[in-house]
């Protein structure tokens, strides 16, 4: 047993006084004359006695009674952990979980709201004066200061839902710097959320043997849940006129199967499409919209399901462009090429420019969606650095070599991880496959026709074997060797032929399947912009718009602010920090005029509603001595909460048996009749 107050103690001194009063009893006897005391032996001896024996009794009545009032002001308890204190300065740091799981329904109304509602019981368990740490899933600049009562409950009447979720071990660790950092006796920490496994993976956790930890588990009373897991498009490039596909994934966390879930796509306001599904229990279905896009722009999309009651995960947000032109740069030897200018100038998809290699300005690249290298001699190692970072951010390079003994393209295969220069074959060899399954040609052909007539090559670059790791042969020679072959680089594509269209090198000029070739490698760019983005901290988007970064500024339904910039080789890098809180799409906008869209979607980690259960919880208090865990329970709280935080106090029993005692004391005196 432990003392809040142990100087009372001290008062026990008190004593002394019952004891002084018993030994030296100063009253005084009226002498009585009687006429016969032949029978007054007997009866005196037995007065005597039983005066003896009251008095020890009303003495030690006295006694308990100031020893007891002596305790109940020193305040007696017996703390729940012998390992921490209970007076003396505390900290005490508080998270309260606000991630969108804590909109769920439990048995006193939103988790939310109850989870409020324990905080203002804990800050009210302790006495005025006190300090806080307040920490909360947005995770913001305040989590470092120390509030008052008032500034707590100020908090707690604007907290929200939030759609950033911590994980334990992120909490804890807030939670422990802040309490190291405080001159305290006693240090507490309050963790208050529904436990849910995405952000709590393991129990196991790392505890300070200095701090007190009480967790409190809020109950769910609904574990079901539909949300949209996952929008894409597997076509490469999106282009105007062309059927597209847009996939979805959807996702069941109940128990029960759901069938004739609506769905419905939205494109820039309007409804393109709805469809309905099923969706067995605990599992996912996949489903797809199909459209043809007929303008040019940015598309802002919409796929939404109709959910109860959590609805936050109902809809996912993405967007795309269709770019009205692909601008194409031709780089030539000397001349231009005619063969390669009517390729790209027949049709309105295509803007090219033709220059010469010699006099060509780097900085034009910024524009261009491929470039094609056209029978170069030799390229700089300048230009192919250039290629490098060109392609890395999206573009596409297409390689027409120039056979013979003195081309140079160490730098350039280098670069663009092609290998060493590869040797020259002077044998004829004839194209005899094409890749009719590769996405390249999947909109070409019908059907797979072996009759079609197909170039012959006379002089050809010969690769070896393992050069050809991680890529795609599209046009194979009869030997196997590879006539085209694609390669991936970062987020843009090399396309290389093995010949040229000279021809003492080979037939390609005169056969379709060439022209073909290039006009799909002219299409062959991709967005390197993802479709949509989830909200986090530390949120970075990139946008394609290389041009100047003043002035710019991002705008939703409800706000526009001016973002953190900065220029990334030929793109832009955009953190709009804490501005990015709602769902929706976001317009980068340069003086009203729209350079980019962004569409961000709330994470999926809080749709699962998985739980730790009471059980594991109990099993994992077990391990550590210095780890409570609260009952989900406002009726009981309270009691529970001062035990923790002041032990078991027994002063009001003290109080009560020393008032017994005093009683006792008066009975004795006006009862006991000598």
């Amino acid at each position: 047993m432990k003392f809040v107050y142990p100087d009372f103690l001290f008062a026990l001194l008190a004593l002394a006084i019952p004891v002084l009063i018993h030994l030296f009893n100063f009253k005084k006897f009226k002498r009585i004359e009687f006429s016969n005391v032949a029978f007054l032996q007997e009866i005196k001896q037995e007065s005597k006695s039983k005066s003896k024996l009251k008095e020890w009794l009303i003495l030690l009545s006295r006694l308990l009674a100031i020893t007891f009032l002596v305790l109940a002001f020193a305040q007696p308890y017996i703390p729940i952990s012998e390992k921490q204190p209970i007076s003396g300065d505390k900290a005490v740091s508080i998270y309260i979980d606000n991630s969108f799981s804590m909109n769920g329904t439990g048995n006193e109304g939103r988790l939310l709201d109850m989870a409020k509602q324990y905080v203002y019981k804990i800050i009210d368990s302790y006495p005025a004066g006190q300090k806080f740490q307040l920490i909360t899933s947005d995770l913001s600049g305040n989590v470092h200061r120390s509030f008052s009562k008032e500034n707590i409950e100020e908090q707690l009447a604007k907290l929200e839902d939030s759609p950033n979720s911590l994980l334990i071990e992120k909490v804890l660790e807030k939670q422990e710097k802040w309490l190291g950092e405080q001159n305290a006796e006693a240090k507490e920490s309050y963790v208050i959320s529904d436990f849910q496994k995405s952000s709590i993976t393991d129990l196991n956790v790392k505890l300070d043997t200095t701090i007190n930890y009480r967790w409190l588990k809020l109950e769910q009373t609904n574990t079901s849940n539909l949300f949209i897991d996952s929008v894409w498009m597997e076509s490469p490039a999106v282009r105007i006129n062309e059927d597209l596909e847009i996939k979805y994934r959807l996702r069941n966390t109940g128990k029960a199967d759901l069938n004739g879930v609506k769905l419905s796509l939205n494109i820039n306001g309007t409804t393109y499409g709805s469809t309905s599904a099923n969706v067995t229990a605990n599992a996912t279905e996949e489903g797809l919209f199909a459209i043809t896009p007929t303008e040019t722009g940015y598309y802002k999309a919409e796929i939404e399901l109709e959910d109860f009651p959590i609805e936050y995960d109902n809809s996912w947000f993405f967007s795309f462009i269709i770019e009205p032109n692909t601008n194409v740069i031709i780089l030539n030897e000397r001349d231009s090429s005619a063969l390669l200018g009517n390729v790209y100038s027949t049709s309105k998809q295509f803007i090219s420019k033709q220059f010469n290699y010699s006099k060509f300005n780097f900085s034009n690249l910024k524009t261009a969606d491929v470039v094609v290298l056209n029978t170069l001699g030799k390229v700089s190692q300048g230009l192919s650095y250039e290629l490098k970072s060109f392609a890395e951010n999206g573009g596409v390079i297409c390689i027409i070599p120039n056979v013979n003994t003195t081309i140079d393209y160490k730098d350039l295969f280098q670069l663009l991880e092609l290998g060493t220069p590869p040797a020259i074959d002077t044998a004829n060899r004839r194209t005899n496959s094409i890749k009719y399954n590769d996405p390249f040609y999947s909109d070409v052909f019908e059907k797979q026709d072996d009759r079609i007539d197909l170039p012959t090559v006379f002089n050809y670059l010969k690769w070896k074997t393992t050069q050809l790791d991680n890529s795609t042969q599209l046009l194979g020679l009869e030997n196997g060797d590879p006539l085209l072959y694609k390669k991936q680089l970062g987020k843009g594509s090399i396309f290389v032929w093995a010949s040229n269209t000279d021809k003492k090198n080979s037939s390609l000029a005169d056969h379709s399947i060439f022209l073909l070739s290039l006009y799909k490698i002219g299409l062959a760019k991709t967005s390197s912009k993802p479709l949509s983005y989830s909200i986090q901290p530390n949120l970075s988007l990139m946008s394609n718009y290389s041009g100047s970064s003043e002035f710019l500024k991002l705008k939703n339904e409800k706000q526009e602010f001016i973002p953190e910039i900065r220029n990334v080789k030929t793109n832009l890098q955009i953190w709009p920090h804490e501005n990015a809180k709602t769902a929706g799409f976001y317009d980068l906008l340069k003086n009203d005029s729209t350079l980019d869209v962004f569409a961000l979607n709330y994470p999926r980690t809080e749709s699962d509603l998985n739980f730790w259960d009471n059980e594991a919880l109990a099993s994992a208090t077990e391990k550590y001595s210095n780890l409570s865990l609260l009952e989900d329970n406002f009726e009981n709280f309270e009691f529970r909460l001062n035990e923790l935080t002041s032990g078991v106090k027994y002063w009001k029993w003290m109080i009560a048996l020393a008032l017994l005692m005093l009683m006792i004391e008066i009975l004795l005196i006006k009862l006991w009749r000598n």
